[in-house]
């Protein structure tokens, strides 16, 4: 048996297997009606944020010294570190950020 089979095991045994239904707050519960069609105003709302953290992710990756570095290592990884960069330590530190 797999460690996360144990730990989803573990967690079902703590607060149980129910669903449990959050509220949407209300600043952006109800709907919205574009034409014929009804949409929750909090899917827009998601979709807006989801947008927004795509842009600063790419942002991140093309502006900064961090971000340039991730993206060189990925390409190649032999003239990162002849730049003097750890790379292990720097794909750690991209993993844990993005767990």
């Amino acid at each position: 048996m797999s460690a996360a089979r144990v730990i989803e095991e573990l967690i079902r045994v703590a607060w149980g297997s129910r669903e449990r239904a959050r509220p949407v707050p209300e600043a952006i519960s109800g709907t919205l009606l574009l034409g014929d069609l009804i949409n929750a105003r909090y899917r827009f709302f998601a979709c807006a944020f989801a947008a927004a953290a795509i842009a600063a992710l790419c942002l991140f990756i093309e502006r900064t010294k961090i971000g340039t570095s991730i993206k060189a290592g990925a390409h190649d990884s032999e003239m990162v570190r002849a730049l003097g960069y750890n790379l292990a330590q720097l794909r750690l530190g991209v993993f844990v950020r993005g767990t």
